[in-house]
């Protein structure tokens, strides 16, 4: 059964999914996770932080690290 019910689709949602080709992972850099413990109240000013910034705490660090690394 397929059609709208209370505003919901019915049907397979990965059936409308746009197909992903080679040309569109071109620009994909590999990733790598990282793992870090750290204080609990440290990394509660840290996500306050990114919150009130509008940024995740992902992109934060990542660009925290480039700009130390650069530094150097």
């Amino acid at each position: 059964m397929t059609g709208k019910v209370f505003g919901m689709n019915a049907g397979r949602p990965s059936s409308r999914k746009t197909p992903v080709s080679l040309s569109d992972l071109k620009d994909v850099r590999p990733q790598v996770r990282l793992n870090v413990d750290m204080d609990q109240a440290l990394f509660k000013r840290l996500k306050m932080f990114a919150a009130s910034k509008g940024v995740s705490i992902r992109s934060l660090i990542c660009e925290q690290v480039e700009l130390m690394l650069d530094q150097d």
